[in-house]
């Protein structure tokens, strides 16, 4: 997994716009892709989203950058 994900970060441009979807996987995955977009965001445009889409078409988005963003920053503070 952190391969893949470093494969696809080498890849990056400053001008490229990245969506980063955390919502599926095991919770270490969900955890590195989120830390890995915040890193990002202090370089590109990053937007990282919550998305679900069940059978019954229920469908679940949310932006929650801003909010990982706040939550990364009070631990750098914390610690």
């Amino acid at each position: 997994m952190c391969a893949t994900i470093a494969e696809v970060v080498r890849e990056l441009k400053p001008t490229h716009d990245v969506v980063v979807n955390y919502t599926g996987g095991a919770a270490n995955v969900k955890l590195f892709l989120g830390t890995t977009a915040v890193a990002l965001s202090s370089f590109l445009r990053v937007k990282i989203i919550y998305a679900l889409r069940y059978e019954d078409r229920i469908e679940v988005y949310k932006n929650q950058t801003e909010e990982l963003k706040s939550i990364f920053k009070r631990l750098y503070e914390f610690l």
